[in-house]
């Protein structure tokens, strides 16, 4: 966007140098890159959930990899409360995505 890019800038040498959109959006998420406001794009929070086989042990970690950053980044999900034998963790999601979940049980 231009107008973002033309609103920041960086000293150097005292002067006023501006900054591209790249340096920017250095740190964000690719997702993220598209616009600043989830809301504004209809992102929803989606529950991922993971059930304990009937009969196996209590693993120790449970671990999700999403389609969202290319399986890239773990998201660690905790045990329900109320002595259910499921895992869930929380994730935003923009609106219309079909979510991929990969699943690793520790």
């Amino acid at each position: 966007n231009d107008s973002v890019t033309s609103l920041a800038t960086a000293c150097s040498a005292g002067s006023e140098v501006p900054l591209s959109e790249n340096d920017i959006l250095r740190e964000r998420d690719d997702l993220e890159q598209a616009s600043t406001c989830w809301a504004c794009e209809g992102w929803t929070r989606v529950e991922l959930e993971w059930q304990v086989p009937s009969g196996e042990p209590e693993p120790q970690a449970v671990w999700a990899f999403t389609s969202l950053d290319g399986f890239r980044s773990a998201l660690r999900l905790h045990r329900l409360d109320s002595g259910a034998d499921r895992f869930a963790a929380a994730r935003m999601v923009p609106g219309g995505c079909k979510l991929g979940v990969i699943f690793q049980v520790d």
